[in-house]
């Protein structure tokens, strides 16, 4: 019971404010214009509305790495669906290498172009298939959640995404990239 209530503690933006993540299909206002009552009640009936698992004894704690960005996931989702596309136009079809890598983060995709714009579902599905996979295993309350920073469109691509599993350095690797290029988040390349 003491775990529970610490995970709850540390990461209760994850779990109770829904309305701070969820994509605008599901959440239906714009959550950072509502003065933080109104939010804690938004968040209450999101979490009410989609029948939100609460986590329990068996739930996990997410690594740092993951719960730091979890706000980013769908931006972390085009990147690792770039990749992914990346491997699979590859001549040897083996994971790229930190080579290859580094140079994907010289000239990354713009995320938010792609995101704002609903364009390239395949990849921010075959992205948000690994941000799922990856989360999977610390329990069903985050992928549940997870799910809905994605709109229908994508959610229904993600079932049909039959990619590899990117090793998790590369996870960790993209989310280091966020965080050490905030503004890759919003602006394209050169």
């Amino acid at each position: 019971m003491q775990m529970l209530t610490k995970l709850l503690i540390e990461q209760k933006d994850i779990f109770l404010a829904p309305g701070h993540y969820f994509h605008s299909e599901f959440n239906g206002v714009i959550y950072d214009q509502l003065p933080p009552l109104l939010q804690k009640q938004h968040n209450q009936k999101l979490i009410e509305k989609y029948t939100l698992l609460i986590p329990n004894n068996q739930t996990a704690f997410l690594p740092k790495i993951l719960s730091t960005h979890w706000n980013k996931l769908p931006i972390i989702a085009v990147h690792l669906g770039e990749i992914l596309h990346l491997q699979s136009v590859s001549m040897s079809g083996k994971i790229l290498n930190n080579e290859r890598l580094q140079h994907y983060f010289h000239q990354p995709l713009n995320p938010m172009k792609i995101l704002n714009n609903n364009i390239e579902t395949r990849l921010i599905a075959s992205g948000a298939a690994q941000v799922l996979l990856c989360l999977a295993p610390f329990g069903h309350a985050y992928t549940q959640r997870a799910k809905y920073m994605f709109n229908t469109q994508v959610q229904k691509r993600i079932p049909n995404c039959n990619n590899p599993i990117l090793p998790w350095n590369i996870i960790e690797k993209t989310c280091n990239y966020l965080s050490g290029h905030e503004k890759n988040e919003n602006t394209a390349p050169h």
